[in-house]
């Protein structure tokens, strides 16, 4: 359904301990094909790359310009892009679907909707790098900064939301919340070292969120 984005209050399963922020130092989508080989990663990987292209490409190109149908009919490109990377014509159509699925909920869900909606100061795949160590910064060299790539990230309602996408899919399990917070909260760390690079905020009137957003599911960690 469609949202109105000034008035969605975001549904959150919150993780209590609270992250801890350090002070810093139109066309079709153009499938990456570099992204991986039969030698180089899995097809969950690449799953979840072809995932992540096309989240990216909902919110670049505006909710409105993506139907059901529209993905529908992508799923075959799908299929033979993940059979281009060398993964077994058994595995291909199952995976293919899930990308399907994983990006039709998206569409559709209203938590989905709000997060690659528009926004102030929005991107996605935003590359930034930052000191690795930041506490020695007397000598520093090009290696001594670390590179990082945030899926998704925004201001809304005075707030800097940082928003890391997984893209696993749990079938069937008994108590789903409990078992996404637990692997939420395994990306607590990188977490924390996204949101030291947007620290800076704070002093301008900001506050700092950040959260794993699971799209197969429409659910939202806090962290």
């Amino acid at each position: 359904s469609l949202i109105d984005p000034a008035n969605f209050v975001p549904k959150l399963i919150r993780v209590v301990t609270p992250i801890e922020i350090r002070e810093p130092i139109s066309q079709e989508v153009q499938i990456a094909e570099e992204t991986g080989t039969a030698f180089g990663s899995t097809l969950d990987m690449d799953v979840g790359t072809l995932i992540h292209q096309y989240l990216e490409a909902f919110a670049s190109d505006g909710l409105e310009a993506w139907t059901a149908e529209r993905i529908s009919a992508l799923q075959p490109r799908f299929a033979r892009h993940l059979s281009s990377l060398g993964h077994e014509a058994e595995t291909v159509a199952t995976a293919a679907a899930i990308v399907h699925d994983t990006l039709q909920n998206a569409l559709r869900d209203d938590l989905s909707r709000w997060i690659l909606g528009p926004h102030g100061d929005a991107g996605c795949e935003v590359p930034l790098s930052g000191l690795a160590n930041a506490e020695d910064t007397d000598e520093i060299s090009a290696t001594d900064f670390q590179r990082h790539v945030i899926d998704r990230t925004f201001i809304d309602d005075n707030t800097r939301w940082i928003i890391d996408y997984k893209t696993l899919r749990i079938d069937y399990p008994q108590d789903l919340d409990a078992v996404l917070k637990a692997k939420a909260e395994s990306y607590r760390p990188q977490l924390q070292r996204y949101a030291a690079l947007y620290a800076h905020e704070i002093a301008q009137g900001l506050q700092i969120r950040t959260a794993i957003f699971f799209p197969a599911h429409g659910k939202l960690i806090e962290l």
